[in-house]
């Protein structure tokens, strides 16, 4: 009977340990949850705040995406517009050099002509230079034959004077 008294107690000190131990840990256990919840709660609010502050970089960067794509859609219409531009431009600006190049071909075309044309009357007036020239040597000469026979009859010639024309010539009456 000692023997299981003894037992009996030890079985209950055994028994009053454990239940003391179960207590220890039911009470690690709590402030190990309430731990757990409080951590778990800031961690909650923190992980929130930056899940927030991301959603809002990420609607910016959405918003900035919005942007860029405007602006780029913006810059290609434009860019576009300028590509015609210079389509159109360099079209007139060859159909004006075509032009100009015509006009050109016609103005040498034209004074081609006109230098012909001068040549041949610059011929012309050669021509009828030489022949004026010939004309004024003739006449020249005619000229030196008249001037020596007026030389010979000068030379010959006497002249009579009677007193009227004397008085003529004295202004007497």
């Amino acid at each position: 009977l000692t023997q299981a008294t003894e037992e009996g107690a030890r079985a209950q000190m055994l028994a009053a340990e454990k239940t003391k131990e179960a207590n220890s840990l039911k009470n690690q256990l709590k402030e190990l949850e309430n731990n757990n919840t409080v951590a778990l709660a800031e961690l909650t609010g923190d992980y929130e705040g930056r899940l927030k502050g991301l959603r809002q970089k990420l609607a910016d960067a959405e918003a900035e995406k919005a942007e860029l794509v405007a602006s780029a859609d913006k810059l290609a219409r434009e860019l576009e517009a300028a590509k015609q531009r210079a389509v159109t431009t360099e079209r007139a600006a060859a159909e004006g050099l075509e032009a100009a190049k015509m006009e050109s071909d016609a103005q040498i075309t034209n004074l081609k002509r006109r230098l012909g044309d001068l040549e041949a009357r610059s011929a012309e007036v050669a021509g009828e230079r030489d022949n004026l020239s010939n004309q004024l040597k003739d006449r020249v000469r005619e000229v030196e034959v008249w001037r020596t026979r007026v030389q010979v009859v000068e030379a010959n010639t006497c002249l009579l004077y009677t007193s009227d024309a004397a008085d003529d010539l004295l202004c007497v009456d």
